[in-house]
């Protein structure tokens, strides 16, 4: 169960990152890691958790990576807490 939960909480962050952020993804792709945004697991999973400071400088470090995610995790971008975590933390993304 831990390892669905943990699939899924990369899943959410991935694709709710990816929709709301538009960047192109760079040539290199070895720079885009998802298990970089394991730190917003809890706010990409329940309403009631803010994202850390942490979180949102992964997410930040991550935006040029974040369109590719929302492709590959399209059915996890639009959830109310993928689009509340990139709004808190300020993420500019166009995709």
């Amino acid at each position: 169960m831990a390892n669905k939960v943990y699939t899924f909480a990369m899943i959410t962050v991935v694709v709710a990152a990816a929709m709301l952020a538009g960047g192109p993804i760079p040539a290199s792709a070895a720079t885009c890691d998802i298990s970089q945004l394991m730190s917003c697991a809890g706010a990409f999973l329940s309403q009631n958790v803010a994202p850390s400071g942490d979180c949102c400088n992964k997410l930040n470090m991550q935006r040029s990576c974040l369109c590719g995610y929302k492709k590959k995790y399209q059915s996890y971008a639009n959830s109310p807490s993928a689009k509340r975590v990139i709004s808190d933390c300020r993420v500019k993304i166009s995709c």
